[in-house]
């Protein structure tokens, strides 16, 4: 895998996934990231097991592929780094590093293999929480607190 992502979109990406990533696991995928490219398109997916997060971004893609870094160390390196800075990312799976290079910062994380880490069925919860969410909405309205929420602003 090789990509190309401007500093700021990483950065947005990088702080939804560590938000979920605990920062002491029992299990060392968990405090791992997955960085997905393919297309123009990168994804970043972390998990506790308990709620997922996955983050979409648009960048350059000169090589598809997969891996996983650590959430914490890569969000703290992408935070420190100089606003507008284009960062690049490269996999090297034979060695298991990624190389996070931007302007004259350059440096080289461990991985983990991509096939260790958890992958919910995301279709089928989407589809659970609006079945849910409805059947809240024709609560709400059979108790009448619907109009009363929506006249207090709340909703």
């Amino acid at each position: 895998m090789k990509v190309s992502i401007e500093r700021s979109a990483l950065l947005k990406a990088m702080s939804q996934a560590q938000s979920v990533v605990e920062r002491r696991n029992t299990i060392p995928i968990l405090a791992n990231v997955l960085i997905e490219a393919e297309g123009g398109e990168i994804s970043f997916r972390a998990t506790d097991l308990d709620i997922e997060v996955v983050y979409k971004v648009v960048g350059m893609v000169e090589r598809a592929g997969a891996t996983t870094v650590g959430a914490h160390t890569l969000h703290e390196i992408v935070r420190k780094l100089p606003d507008g800075a284009m960062v690049e990312l490269t996999d090297d799976a034979t060695a298991n590093r990624l190389d996070v290079v931007a302007g004259r910062s350059s440096f080289s994380l461990a991985t983990l293999p991509r096939e260790d880490f958890p992958i919910w069925p995301i279709q089928n919860m989407h589809v659970i929480f609006q079945r849910r969410l409805k059947h809240l909405d024709d609560y709400l309205i059979n108790q009448n607190l619907l109009y009363l929420l929506k006249k207090r602003g709340i909703i």
